[in-house]
């Protein structure tokens, strides 16, 4: 009896448990059900145009409801199990207009957010759903797999049924953190999917078979390590075959591993160059060859390769598909037609920006490199598929001209240019081996008109029936109205589709759990029956934080092919036909080339420019919405800008999450091409004024990210006990630094805490808001209009006030959010790695600009010379030595002594050259620093030096 009444308690609380309430706080976190047979997306009160009450419930006819959950919920919606629902179609929470978005904002009329619920169906196909709510009662069944009734006001469409990946139901401990799915289809039907897995400080690939009902985990990697990406596929013998990057004595190679049904082979290592091997795709042509490209570094070049694998004769060796003497090449992705030829896509970086390039390779002979999108656009992430007529089709998105190039504070800087993150549209063509066509039905002209939820990163799949599958990512903002200069807190993105049946391009619909950052997406396979698979990944964020959750895979079925119409109805394709875009600089190689060889001649020790930036977001850090993804950063910073070092720095509240700390520093390890491209691991640790926003800098991966105490988010200036002592003893433990930067804005300080050791040099100017020198300064915020005053005034917070109190401050220029190609950073050090570049920093060896300018600023004095940065004591004359190079003529070339302009160079022409003595009363200690100013209005600050009598 005993066991009887245990048993029916525990039946009892597991119905409980499945019976609680659900609120907005879980409804992206609700996994699937084990036992439905379909799911249907219900959209309530799509053309609402006031909010509007739609609670109600769902009853199945002729089948069993297996589960009600919420998709996108708002505050105060809530799912009562079993068939239950109270929700509201709300208004959108607004972008909050700021006195500084005056001149750019406009007003728009109301959005409406629409409720959406996930309803689950066990039946066949004669089920169907009764929809009852406050607004009417909506019926459909099992066949219907999308329905829109009254002009849009419920819609339903019937999703892939998805299956979460990498979860067993039991706690083990701490779950992993799944990531960067592949997919393949093996002879038997059993879908494999290959993943990564995340445990504090370490990764494993996975490799989960789903055959029937049952789930078989398998582990790839023979250790825990450093991985990057994974690629599946079958060979012709019938082997799984998993392709990872692996970072191994500190380079990223490829790796791969073979499953024969019974047991793992041994790990092959499949490149062996000293730089990194990454951005992979594998794929299995029609006589069981494995084909895999992917993106490798040579020589500080990025190029793409492939090589292929056969059973008699094992992996051949690598080949070079694009031009060895070419520009920087990225992102490839790979097809196989039905004549087994080879088609590979890429882009790259040219004088055009980034343009999308096709090679194929037929009966053992690559073909001439083809241009697809060759126009000034930014064209880009490119994916490939083969249609049933072994037609190549080929999708990318694109943005406008310039992109990457300046861009920034709406008041200073108004270049032709395009942001990283400005616009996002879908492009496609068809190559048929002569001549490009393009659907007569563009996608990019099918798709809903939405102006800010760009539509970015399309994948081709085509299935078993010729249809063409077209996926791509759209962002939904947590805030609503905003405009393109600005950045806007939370944003998620989804994965929709649509399919090509030779005539139109069906709706647009959604896959299931796929909320995430901007760069998670599909990859797909075909089983032997012609049904498309995907598999994706998922953080879980949900439409009330936005915010990262849980990372996971899912994995589902697309059997919703469209009835394909006769024939293919393609027409001549129409390439962007626009001029050349206008350099938004005269001579910029030229410029970056001449900053390059600049040496700085020190005794015996010879320094040189390392431009960059230091503050960077993407769409890790919480107002990363029109930031873009973190590759496009890279790109930007290696190709556009020419960098040679980059930090970014994601608020804490989004890197305190370890996986996106680990991920970002992954990055900085992923992207680091020998000395040519480094970048720092980094954050920005963000507290109000007084304490301030900064960034921090380490010389090595694996320092913790320090969070923000309560206190230090109120103005304790009653208290000044509660400052920056907990930070600066964090940095001096884990050998960092830190950075202060808008300093004279809301997120500044009235410099009430210093410490030499940890912070010596702050972000004098920001491009995407003004210059923090002082109040009267170039560049900075007008103190008698908000409009001008991005962040708020504090002129307390002016970098002049520090000096005036004895900080011994150096200085540098940066980016922060949006702002590119508008703001370095200079590093003066004997070479390009982390360790010096940092070592530099902490001497003040640095200076700002936002142009390729060169500034030369010494102390001559005591028999020797003294860089910017130094300190001397100066028992003689007080003498300096100057040099500017500029990138046009140059304007005021200025000496600043303890705040006070001292001296101006009468100059004509892009250099200045002089020696300048100092005549004036002699204090204790004096700082001297140099400013210019060119005819076009950029700017340079070189880092004082403090003189003392």
């Amino acid at each position: 009896m005993r066991r009887k009444a245990l048993i029916a308690i525990a039946v009892a609380g597991a119905g409980a448990a499945w019976l609680l309430s659900q609120s907005a706080t879980t409804a992206t976190l609700q996994n699937p059900p084990a036992d439905a047979d379909a799911l249907f997306l219900v959209k309530l009160g799509g053309s609402d145009t006031a909010e509007t009450k739609w609670d109600g419930t769902v009853e199945v006819i002729n089948g069993e409801l297996a589960k009600l959950s919420g998709y996108e919920m708002r505050i105060d919606d809530i799912v009562h199990p079993p068939n239950r629902f109270v929700v509201s179609t709300r208004k959108a929470f607004p972008f909050p207009k700021r006195p500084h978005d005056a001149d750019l904002y406009i007003d728009m009329p109301d959005t409406y957010l629409s409720p959406r619920l996930h309803v689950w169906v066990k039946g066949g196909p004669a089920a169907e759903v009764q929809l009852r709510t406050a607004q009417g009662n909506f019926r459909f069944g099992m066949r219907d797999h999308y329905r829109s009734f009254e002009n849009g006001k419920v819609i339903v469409e019937r999703m892939a049924d998805p299956a979460l990946v990498g979860r067993d139901g039991r706690t083990r401990g701490r779950m992993t953190d799944n990531d960067w799915p592949s997919i393949a289809v093996s002879r038997d039907g059993s879908r494999w999917v290959a993943y990564q897995g995340f445990r504090p400080d370490e990764d494993v690939v996975y490799a989960e078979q789903l055959s029937g009902g049952r789930k078989t985990l398998h582990t790839v990697t023979e250790r825990p390590g450093d991985v990057y990406r994974t690629a599946v596929a079958e060979d012709g013998e019938g082997k799984v075959w998993v392709v990872w990057s692996e970072r191994r004595d500190d380079n990223w190679d490829l790796y791969g591993r073979a499953y024969d049904g019974n047991a793992w082979t041994s790990v092959r290592r499949l490149t062996t160059e000293a730089q990194p091997d990454i951005h992979h795709n594998l794929i299995a042509g029609p006589d069981g060859r494995l084909h895999l490209v992917w993106q490798g570094w040579r020589d500080n070049r990025a190029g793409i390769f492939h090589k292929s694998y056969s059973a008699a004769g094992g992996w051949t060796d690598a080949a070079r598909v694009s031009d060895p003497a070419g520009p920087n090449c990225w992102e490839p992705s790979v097809a196989v037609d039905g004549l087994g030829y080879v088609h590979v896509v890429w882009d790259q970086y040219g004088p055009n920006g980034y343009d999308v390039w096709l090679r194929t390779l037929a009966s053992k002979v690559w073909h001439r490199p083809v241009a697809v999108a060759n126009s000034p656009l930014f064209e880009a992430y490119p994916s490939v598929t083969a249609d049933k007529e072994n037609r190549v089709w080929i999708a990318w998105h694109e943005s406008g001209a310039n992109w990457g190039k300046d861009w920034g504070f709406f008041y200073d800087i108004k270049a032709p240019a395009t942001g990283l993150y400005q616009s996002r549209n879908i492009r496609m063509a068809v190559w048929d081996g002569r001549t490009f066509q393009e659907p007569a039905a563009p996608l990019e002209k099918s798709l809903p008109v939405d102006k800010i939820n760009y539509y970015e990163y399309p994948h081709l799949a085509a299935d078993g029936t010729g249809a063409i599958h077209a996926f791509f990512r759209k962002r939904t903002p947590q805030q609503f109205n905003v405009y393109p200069r600005t950045p806007s807190h939370q944003a998620l993105w989804e994965i929709y589709s649509s399919v090509w049946d030779g005539a139109k391009w069906g709706p647009m619909r959604l896959t299931p759990y796929s909320t995430g950052r901007h760069h998670m997406r599909i990859a797909t396979a075909v089983d032997p029956a012609g049904v498309l698979h995907g598999a994706w990944a998922t953080d879980r964020r949900g439409f009330r934080d936005m915010i990262n959750t849980l990372p996971d895979i899912f994995a589902g079925r697309f059997a919703y092919s469209a009835v394909a119409a006769a024939g293919q109805k393609l027409v001549a394709y129409q390439k962007t036909n626009m001029p050349p875009a206008a350099p938004v600089h005269a001579d910029e190689t030229g410029d970056v080339k001449r900053i390059r060889e600049y040496a700085y001649k020190l005794g015996s020790e010879t320094l040189r420019v390392h431009r960059g930036d230091m503050h960077r977001h993407t769409d890790i850090s919480w107002d990363g919405y029109s930031d873009g993804a973190t590759e496009d950063t890279y790109r930007y910073a290696i190709d556009a800008a020419s960098f040679d070092f980059l930090a970014i720095t994601e608020h804490n509240f989004g890197v305190e999450d370890e996986y996106d700390w680990w991920r970002s520093q992954k990055f900085c390890d992923i992207f680091r091409v020998g000395s040519s491209f480094v970048p720092l691991y980094a954050y920005e640790r963000s507290a109000t004024y007084p304490n301030g926003h900064r960034n921090i800098v380490f010389p090595y991966r694996g320092a913790p990210v320090l969070d923000v105490q309560h206190y230090e988010w109120t103005d304790n200036s009653q208290n000044k006990r509660e400052g920056a002592e907990r930070l600066f003893g964090y940095l001096r433990k884990y050998g960092g630094l830190a950075m202060p930067h808008t300093s004279a804005t809301d997120m500044g300080t009235d410099w009430r805490d210093y410490d030499p050791e940890v912070e010596p040099v702050v972000e004098i100017y920001q491009s995407d808001r003004t210059n923090y020198e002082c109040a009267d300064c170039w560049r900075a915020a007008d103190p008698a209009n908000k409009a001008k005053q991005p962040g708020g005034y504090r002129p307390a917070g002016f970098v002049s006030e520090a000096w005036k109190k004895g900080y011994r401050l150096g200085v540098q220029a940066s980016s922060d959010h949006m702002g590119v190609h508008t703001a370095y950073s200079m590093i003066l050090a004997p070479s390009n790695n982390r360790q010096a570049l940092v070592d530099a920093i902490r001497k003040r060896r640095t200076y700002g600009a936002t142009d390729n300018i060169i500034l030369d600023f010494r102390l001559l004095a005591n028999g020797r010379e003294y860089l910017m940065g130094s300190e001397a004591k100066v028992a003689g004359a007080v003498r300096f030595r100057v040099r500017v190079e500029g990138t046009g003529g140059l304007r005021d070339v200025e000496i600043v002594k303890d705040n006070q302009r001292v001296y101006t160079a009468t100059v004509s022409g892009k250099t200045a050259q002089f020696e300048w003595s100092d005549a004036g009363a002699a204090g204790p200690v004096s700082f001297y620093y140099l400013r210019v100013r060119q005819q076009d209005g950029q700017l340079g600050w070189a880092s004082p030096i403090w003189v003392e009598r």
